[in-house]
């Protein structure tokens, strides 16, 4: 389980242009279970990943399975976290797929995977059509988003953060995207995105930033009932 403490997050702070972006953020996000994190624009979501991931400075404490990450050596750290961003142009800079899906194993883990391993990845993604030793870069919106969720899962991390997954494909894809996320077990799984009724069918928890900054959260269904939240998607 992560669980998120009297989080608070200020930007150039010491600075005449110092801003709190969020504080008194209290939130849990159930070990191996699928968890949505909803709200507007501006709202704190990317804040609240980027403190998980340990790329902000916050105060306040994050814990791991009741270990405060502050007290996890970096190394360790990265093996236990896998993000894939919601732009995958911006997390794609290898030349090959096969260099790409093998980066953060052979960087994190210390190994290199067998490109057997590789194409063994892609078919049960339903990429095995593609070459490995293709560009990434070549590939569609589609195939980028599914490369970009391979390479940050394959090093086997214990936490799975996925930024807007199906943000711009068509329907099709978006039925691909789900049945890929849906067979993902045994992980704590975060889902930034604006639509939580595309994941129904996968999502056991809503984290919902309000407009205010606080947090409502509660299973799936207990939330979609909310009064705040029905507000928000009928904006």
């Amino acid at each position: 389980m992560i669980k998120i403490m009297n989080l608070k997050v200020v930007a150039n702070q010491k600075t005449p242009f110092e801003k709190t972006i969020i504080e008194n953020i209290n939130c849990e996000f159930p070990k191996n279970k699928v968890t949505l994190l909803v709200g507007a624009s501006g709202a704190g979501k990317s804040t609240i990943i980027n403190s998980i991931t340990k790329t902000v400075p916050y105060k306040g404490d994050i814990l791991i399975d009741n270990i405060n990450t502050k007290k996890i050596k970096n190394h360790e750290f990265h093996k236990m976290i896998g993000y894939a961003m919601q732009n995958p142009e911006k997390q794609i800079f290898t030349t090959t797929i096969y260099d790409e899906i093998n980066y953060a194993h052979k960087n994190i883990i210390g190994q290199d995977m067998s490109k057997e391993q590789v194409q063994e990845k892609l078919k049960k993604s339903g990429l095995n059509h593609i070459d490995i030793e293709k560009a990434p870069r070549s590939l569609s919106g589609g195939e980028k988003r599914k490369i970009s969720i391979l390479a940050s899962t394959s090093h086997n991390p214990e936490i799975l953060i996925f930024d807007e997954p199906l943000a711009s494909l068509d329907n099709p894809s978006k039925k691909q995207h789900l049945q890929m996320l849906s067979k993902i077990e045994n992980k704590t799984v975060i889902i930034i995105t604006h639509n939580i009724v595309e994941f129904k069918n996968i999502a056991d928890k809503i984290i919902f930033i309000t407009d205010d900054k606080k947090i409502i959260q509660g299973p799936y269904a207990e939330i979609l009932k909310n009064e705040a939240m029905q507000e928000y998607y009928n904006d």
